[in-house]
């Protein structure tokens, strides 16, 4: 039913594990359901969104753009949200994609707009460029 979710939506990320729950980025915030969907409630973010991505524990992971780009991860049963840091991003290449390795939750990888690829192994203390501008790696 999406109750609760009032302007337009710019991203969606299932639970890993959690069939029922479900975030949604819009343009101002990230949106939680635990009822598959039918009721959304707003997690405080007050950003514009640009990607959501559950970690396999479970932690949910946003982007967003407003005066710099951001990374969150939210606690989606404290609501407690821990910003990392991130390489330096001009707010024109905001970040798409959000990805953690399965097997170790300090690695994560973040695609932006602008086909960068960047990963850390820290939890974000230090971040390498994997490719720029969507030059090959391979």
């Amino acid at each position: 039913a999406l109750q609760g979710i009032q302007e337009e939506m710019t991203s969606l990320a299932a639970h890993p594990t959690k069939e029922e729950v479900l975030a949604i980025g819009t343009k101002s915030d990230v949106y939680l359901s635990e009822d598959f969907g039918d009721m959304f409630e707003p997690l405080g973010v007050d950003t514009r969104i640009t990607a959501v991505s559950f970690g396999h524990d479970g932690s949910l992971f946003a982007a967003g753009t407003g005066e710099s780009v951001q990374l969150l991860q939210i606690d989606p049963e404290t609501r407690n949200i821990d910003e990392w840091q991130l390489p330096e991003l001009e707010t024109d290449n905001s970040i798409l994609y959000i990805a953690q390795n399965p097997a170790e939750e300090n690695t994560v990888v973040i695609v932006t707009e602008q086909k960068d690829i960047y990963y850390t192994e820290d939890s974000g203390e230090t971040w390498d460029m994997l490719a720029e501008k969507g030059e090959s790696t391979l």
